[in-house]
C-alpha cells in the first residue's frame, strides 16, 4: 500500500477541474471534493485522502471510521462529511446511521446526510440542536432529454415531483435547511464525455429550478463515477461543456452558481495498493505451448476479474530484464473461472495470453493499481474476530445453523 498515493490523486483531481474551470470561465472556488470512503476504507488511506479532500460516507461504519480519525488527530477538525446509504436500518454498532448522524452534527460536525425515501421524517423529528443541513437524491441516469426523467428505473431517489415536495417539506422544517441536490448520473468511464455532460446539464436545470425557490441551495452534487487519472478518459470533454451549461443555465434563471460537489472514490484510491503474488509453479497444458503459471494466491482478491470481467495488468516484480514471453496465469484455487486470461476471454480467443517475462525461477507477479473496491467487494476480513466488512462497510449476514 502506498499511503501517499491518494493524497496525490486529491491535488490530481483538484488540477483537472481547476484547468476546466479556467477554460470555461467558472469560479475555480465552486468546486468541492469528497473521497467515496467505500472505495477503501483503510485508515491509512482515508487519512490520507483527507489531507487534500472531505469526506463521504455510504454506511454507518463509514461514519464510525471518520469520527475516530478525527478524534485521534489524523484528519483537520474542519472537514465536511456527506453521507449517502440507506440510514434507517438495523442498528450495527453502537447506534443506527441515521442516529449517529445526528449526534455527530449535534456535536458540531459539518455533516450532511443526503435524503431517500422515508428519512425526512425521522430526521425533522430527532434533529434537536440547530439547523441541520440536507440534501435530496434525484433519481437520475444518463439522459438525453429531461423527458426521459419518469421512465428512470433506480431504487435510488426522488422522481421529479418528489424531489419538489421533499424540498417544500424540508423547507417547512425549522430543524431542517435543504442545500444540496444529489444526481448522479452514471460511472463516467461507462458514458462518452459529451453524452455525460449533456446529463449532468439536466440536473444543473433542476438545481436551477430549485434554487429559485429554495435559496438556501448552494451545492449540485454530480456524485462518483469520475474516472481514474490513467483511465484515458478525456476529463475536460466532459467538465469544460458543463461548466459552460451551468453559468447559462444559471444566467437564464437568474440564479447563483452552484458549488459542485464532486465524490471520487477509485480515481483516489485506484493507485494506492497493489498485490503481488509468487509464481508457484508452471506447466504447458495446451497445443499452443504457452505455459501456465500459477499464482501463489487467489484471483477473489480481484473481484472485478469476475464482477465486471474488467482488464488488470500483471507485471513481473523480478526477473524483468529477461526477454518477454507468452503466458497465461491460474491460482490456487479449483474453479476454472480463476484465470488471467479470464474463462470467457480464453473461449472468445483461444491464443489470449499475457506477456510476461520468460525467466520463472523465483518469479513473482505484481497486480498493481487495485486499491479502488477489490479488498471491500471480495470481502476484507479481521482473522482474529473472524468478521468481513464488505462493500460500503457493510457487515456479513447472520447465519444461523439449524441441525435437526
Amino acid at each position: 500500500m502506498f499511503s501517499r498515493t491518494p493524497e496525490k490523486r486529491g491535488r490530481d483531481i483538484k488540477r483537472i477541474c481547476k484547468t476546466a474551470a479556467e477554460v470555461a470561465g467558472y469560479p475555480q472556488d465552486k468546486f468541492r471534493f469528497h473521497f467515496a470512503e467505500k472505495a477503501n476504507f483503510k485508515a491509512p488511506v482515508v487519512a490520507a485522502a483527507l489531507k487534500e479532500l472531505h469526506m463521504e460516507t455510504s454506511g454507518e461504519l463509514g461514519l464510525h471510521n471518520f469520527m475516530w480519525l478525527r478524534s485521534k488527530g489524523l484528519i483537520a477538525q474542519d472537514k465536511k462529511v456527506i453521507c449517502n446509504g440507506p440510514k434507517l436500518r438495523v442498528h450495527r454498532f453502537d447506534k443506527g446511521y441515521a442516529e449517529t448522524i445526528i449526534e455527530a452534527f449535534e456535536k458540531g460536525l459539518d455533516i450532511t446526510p443526503v435524503l431517500v425515501q422515508g428519512e425526512s421524517d425521522f430526521f425533522r423529528r430527532n434533529v434537536r440542536k440547530g439547523r441541520m443541513s440536507v440534501g435530496i437524491r434525484s433519481k437520475f441516469a444518463v439522459l438525453e432529454d429531461k423527458k426521459q426523467l419518469p421512465g428512470v428505473v433506480s431504487p435510488f431517489g426522488f422522481d421529479w415531483e418528489g424531489v419538489q415536495n421533499e424540498a417544500a417539506k424540508i423547507a417547512a422544517s425549522p430543524n431542517l435547511k435543504f442545500t444540496m441536490l444529489h444526481a448522479m448520473s452514471s460511472a463516467a468511464s461507462a458514458v462518452n464525455p459529451e453524452a455525460f455532460a449533456k446529463s449532468a446539464l439536466i440536473a444543473a436545470e433542476q438545481y436551477a429550478v430549485l434554487k429559485r425557490k429554495y435559496p438556501t441551495l448552494t451545492d449540485l452534487n454530480l456524485g462518483g463515477g469520475f474516472p481514474s487519472i490513467d483511465s484515458g478518459y478525456k476529463h475536460q470533454e466532459f467538465l469544460v461543456p458543463f461548466l459552460r451549461g451551468v453559468k447559462n443555465i444559471c444566467e437564464r434563471y437568474g440564479v447563483e452558481l452552484p458549488t459542485i460537489v464532486i465524490e471520487s472514490g477509485s480515481f483516489i484510491a485506484t493507485n494506492c495498493e497493489h498485490l503481488v503474488y509468487p509464481i508457484t509453479n508452471t506447466f504447458i497444458n495446451s497445443s499452443d505451448g504457452i505455459p501456465w503459471l500459477e499464482l501463489g494466491g487467489n484471483l477473489l482478491n480481484i473481484p472485478d476479474l469476475w464482477i465486471q470481467e474488467d482488464s488488470f495488468n500483471f507485471i513481473p516484480a523480478n526477473n524483468a530484464n529477461s526477454p518477454l514471453t507468452r503466458v497465461r496465469f491460474h491460482d490456487l484455487s479449483c474453479d476454472s473461472n480463476s484465470t488471467v486470461p479470464t474463462k470467457e476471454q480464453l473461449t472468445a480467443n483461444p491464443r489470449a495470453s499475457v506477456v510476461m517475462t520468460n525467466n520463472f525461477k523465483g518469479l513473482v507477479v505484481a497486480a498493481p493499481c487495485i486499491g479502488a473496491y477489490q479488498d471491500v467487494l471480495g470481502g476484507v476480513g479481521n482473522p482474529r474476530e473472524q468478521k468481513i466488512v464488505n462493500h460500503c462497510g457493510l457487515p456479513e449476514p447472520v447465519q444461523v445453523y439449524i441441525w435437526k
